[in-house]
């Protein structure tokens, strides 16, 4: 009897041993689940992101493609319209046209050669899609090594491009075109120059005529005009103990008059870019760097430079008609410099 009960609870230990295992074995696989579905959870991301990021660089890599021909095409025109452009204003053009390009949207410009009316544009949809397809035929996209852009691909285009009848007659327009506004800027500011400086004589010498050791009566005359002696004005009669000449005081205002006269005129477009740049220039100091002369005032030979290659964009957009050019468009042209 008592060998049977000492046999019972050995048995009754061991099952309680192998209960015991049993939990301890569960416990575990319980606390070993939420690190597998983390893990797991983990490399779903990565797979995810994976993907995406692929997705995302093969996109990308079709808009350089499109972009880098269209950039091309439009680069020929518009820096071949400056006459013997400067590396600076090679630069500058690039980075116009740059931009020009990425805030319209490459695909939104070829939908728009596609529906325009000139023929160079027509054309120019038309290329650049047949050579954008032969790229990506030889495109894996599995394969980032393949994303690249063949130069002989762009060779081949460009010299398509350059066999087209219109190019010529579109850059040379565009070249006549800055040509005329730069040099009807430059005249009519040396007319203006001149015109001041010729009345500033003028009125120099008309001062001196007047002078009381001249004997002659040009005060009396200015005042006979309306130029009496206002004792309530008090810009006349005396200042600083000094009395002031009725006829040089009239003169000074009719100076002011014809030289605000000679600089409110009218202004060319050409004009209004170069004096936007200038005033920027002034209140900014990284532009006044820029377009300074390394002694305290504008260089203005740089001005002309940077404003001949934003005038061209303007001229090429207007000229192709990539853009309908109309007041408001150069107003917000104008004010974005």
């Amino acid at each position: 009897m008592a060998e049977a009960m000492f046999v019972a609870q050995m048995w009754e230990e061991e099952r309680k041993k192998q209960q015991a295992a049993l939990t301890e074995a569960a416990i575990a696989k319980d606390n070993e689940q939420p690190n597998e579905y983390l893990a797991a959870l983990e490399n779903k991301n990565v797979v995810r992101e994976a993907a995406m990021q692929k997705a995302q660089r093969f996109t990308d890599y079709k808009k350089a493609v499109k972009t880098k021909l269209v950039s091309e095409a439009l680069k020929r025109i518009y820096v071949g319209s400056i006459k013997n452009p400067t590396p600076s204003e090679i630069s500058l053009c690039e980075a116009l046209l740059g931009n020009f390009i990425e805030e319209r949207g490459i695909d939104n410009l070829l939908e728009g050669f596609k529906q325009s009316n000139t023929r160079f544009l027509y054309m120019l949809e038309s290329s650049v899609d047949k050579h954008y397809n032969a790229i990506m035929e030889e495109v894996d996209e599995e394969n980032p090594d393949t994303l690249v852009i063949d130069r002989d691909h762009v060779r081949e285009f460009m010299d398509e491009i350059e066999d087209t009848e219109d190019i010529d007659d579109v850059t040379n327009t565009i070249r006549i075109r800055i040509a005329n506004a730069e040099e009807d800027f430059v005249n009519r500011n040396e007319q203006d120059k001149n015109n001041i400086n010729d009345l500033l004589k003028d009125t120099a010498q008309r001062v001196a005529d007047a002078r009381p050791e001249n004997d002659n009566d040009y005060d009396e005359a200015i005042e006979g005009e309306g130029g009496e002696e206002n004792p309530d004005d008090p810009m006349s009669g005396e200042t600083g103990g000094e009395e002031i000449n009725v006829g040089e005081m009239y003169d000074m205002m009719h100076v002011r008059r014809k030289i605000n006269s000679i600089t409110d005129r009218p202004r060319s477009i050409f004009d209004r870019m170069v004096r936007s740049v200038s005033e920027a220039a002034i209140k900014n100091p990284e532009l006044r760097n820029q377009y300074g002369d390394g002694k305290g005032r504008l260089d203005m030979t740089k001005i002309v430079e940077s404003v001949r290659c934003m005038y061209g964009l303007l001229e090429m957009v207007n000229t192709l008609k990539l853009e309908k050019v109309d007041a408001k468009y150069i107003e917000d042209t104008i004010k974005s410099i």
